[in-house]
C-alpha cells in the first residue's frame, strides 16, 4: 500500500486570481505538481479567451460548475453548460467567450502541466512581466 507523502488541499475562495492574457479570463491555480495543474477559471459576462492559432500541446479537461459558454474548438464552435465536461486534445486551438449575463466559471486540469511549480512562483512570473492578478478578496467579489 502507498503511503501519501504530500497532500495539497486548498479552497478555492483563498486563491488569487490571474488573468489570463490581454482577454476577460481570470484563473485561480489550485493543484501544481509534475504531471498536471489545476484551476478554476471565471469568465464575466461579454468576456472570452479567443482561440489561438499557436495551439497549446498538453491535454485539458474542462468541468463547467456554473454558467454557459461558447466553445472554439478548432472549426467548431458550440455551447457548454453547468456540469458539463469536456475533453480538449492538445494541438488544436481552443477558445470561450461568455454570452451570458452571469459569471462562467470551470474547472481545467491539464497535462503536462506548465513549468510553474507555485503560486508564489507563478506571482513572481507575473510581477515580472506586468502582468495582472487579483487578491482572493477581489476575485471572490468578481465572482
Amino acid at each position: 500500500m502507498t503511503k501519501l507523502t504530500e497532500i495539497q488541499k486548498v479552497r478555492l475562495e483563498e486563491v488569487e486570481g490571474f488573468r489570463h492574457a490581454d482577454d476577460d479570463y481570470w484563473y485561480r491555480p489550485l493543484i501544481f505538481s509534475k504531471n498536471l495543474f489545476t484551476y478554476v477559471a471565471h469568465i464575466p459576462p461579454n468576456g472570452e479567451m479567443p482561440a489561438h492559432e499557436d495551439a497549446h500541446e498538453f491535454d485539458t479537461s474542462l468541468f463547467m460548475l456554473e454558467g454557459h459558454l461558447q466553445i472554439t474548438y478548432g472549426k467548431e464552435v458550440f455551447p457548454i453548460s453547468k456540469h458539463e465536461a469536456l475533453y480538449v486534445r492538445g494541438g488544436i486551438p481552443f477558445g470561450v467567450k461568455n454570452e451570458g449575463s452571469e459569471t462562467a466559471s470551470y474547472v481545467l486540469t491539464f497535462n503536462p502541466p506548465p513549468d510553474i511549480a507555485s503560486v508564489e512562483k507563478l506571482k513572481e512570473v507575473y510581477r515580472e512581466n506586468n502582468r495582472e492578478f487579483k487578491s482572493a478578496e477581489e476575485m471572490n467579489k468578481m465572482v
